[in-house]
């Protein structure tokens, strides 16, 4: 086992215990983790080569530090490990600047209560655009527990495993490893026929290395027209990969029935809360609307 052990520098305000509190409670995460003394363990993927993160605090809020240990399996190369940092500082939103959005926020006098709320919360994403539009796919098509449940079996019948101090961790698949699977193991994983033909276009659509690099350089509008050429995938369905996948903040979903609850629960003692009144009110935030509407959305389950 190769063990490299670092510390991160997340971007200021950053709570650990924010981040292991909104992974806990939501349910794409139940099952691919250990979370045990304040530490996360997790597995993830990249390419072919199977790796865990070991996390621990050592900061505080405002002065936020975190020691990091990447462990392989096999001998880890310097550009190996670089790639399992930025995967990790993706995954946790470490360096997003957010102190920027909470000044937008400080001015908004109905919003700011939720800033103080979930102070220092960096918005946690998927490991890989590929998890987010599978968890999308699931989501969207089956009932809550059957998301969870599909979900979890992909991870246990197709993802690689590492085993960290005597505990065997699956890491989400790749797209080659849905495509390279036995039919027999992606229809035992997902017995309905319907959703295992979808995960398996999309597995075919994200192992083309080439688009996904390209994926990067494109506008939202040119890569929400990929998205939505893929069955189970609406308008909707693409742009939540695009802000958890991906991590682009700069466009929301205004019809998300959710965002519209939390929108009426914060804003609608003050305001007719509609489709265009959504916007106006998140068009003060500007490249920060996803993380409004996330704080809007987290806000509203935490108190439900």
């Amino acid at each position: 086992m190769d063990l490299r052990t670092g510390k991160i520098i997340p971007e200021t305000p950053f709570s650990f215990e924010q981040c292991l509190s909104y992974i806990q409670s939501f349910p794409a995460s139940q099952n691919d983790h250990k979370i045990d003394a304040g530490q996360l363990i997790k597995a993830f993927r990249i390419g072919d080569k199977t790796y865990a993160m070991q996390i621990f605090n050592r900061g505080e809020v405002d002065d936020p530090k975190l020691r990091v240990t990447i462990m392989s399996t096999n001998p880890m190369k310097d550009r190996e490990l670089e790639q399992a940092l930025q995967k990790v500082r993706f995954y946790l939103g470490i360096d997003d600047p957010i102190q920027e959005f909470y000044e937008i926020g400080d001015r908004d006098s109905m919003f700011k209560p939720l800033i103080n709320s979930l102070y220092g919360h960096h918005m946690i994403k998927f490991l890989s655009i590929f998890e987010a539009a599978i968890w999308k796919l699931l989501s969207s098509n089956l009932t809550l527990a059957e998301s969870i449940k599909s979900k979890k079996m992909l991870q246990q019948r197709l993802g690689a495993m590492i085993n960290i101090n005597g505990i065997n961790y699956r890491a989400f698949p790749e797209p080659l490893d849905v495509l390279e699977a036995p039919d027999e193991e992606l229809a035992y994983a997902l017995p309905q026929e319907r959703i295992q033909k979808r995960v398996h276009q999309m597995a075919s659509f994200f192992s083309d290395y080439h688009s996904m690099s390209a994926l990067q350089n494109m506008s939202n509008d040119e890569i929400k027209d990929e998205l939505l050429q893929l069955e189970g995938i609406d308008q909707g369905g693409s742009i939540y990969i695009l802000n958890y996948g991906l991590g682009r903040m700069d466009e929301i979903h205004y019809g998300d029935p959710l965002l519209v609850q939390s929108v009426e629960k914060t804003y609608g003692t003050h305001h007719e809360i509609n489709r265009e009144k959504i916007k106006e009110l998140a068009s003060q935030y500007g490249k920060w609307k996803g993380y409004w509407a996330h704080y809007l959305r987290q806000s509203h389950a935490k108190n439900h």
